[in-house]
């Protein structure tokens, strides 16, 4: 390979490098907007009624129920924090 083409490939490798940490830097950026255990998340998705009450909550209520969440050990008592979610009269 000649001169010119083995700068331009560095330079490409250079660019893709750069693009990729771009990328990640943006995924976690929205990863670390809203940090949901995946059993939340899991339970949620079981529960069309407390989804939609929990998306209409304000971060504050939000954090206030990760924090519960993170907390939790055992399946039955996530069903429990989810149910509560469905069932409550937290407003946004």
């Amino acid at each position: 390979m000649d001169v010119f083409h083995e700068k331009t490939k560095k330079e490409n490798q250079h660019t893709s490098i750069q693009a990729g940490c771009d990328c990640n830097q943006k995924m976690k950026k929205k990863r670390t907007n809203e940090n949901m255990p995946l059993g939340l998340a899991m339970a949620l998705a079981q529960n069309p009624s407390a989804m939609e009450k929990y998306s209409t909550l304000d971060a504050k209520n939000k954090e206030n129920l990760l924090s519960q969440a993170k907390n939790i050990t055992s399946k039955d008592e996530m069903q429990s924090l989810v149910n509560s979610i469905a069932n409550s009269q937290i407003q946004s």
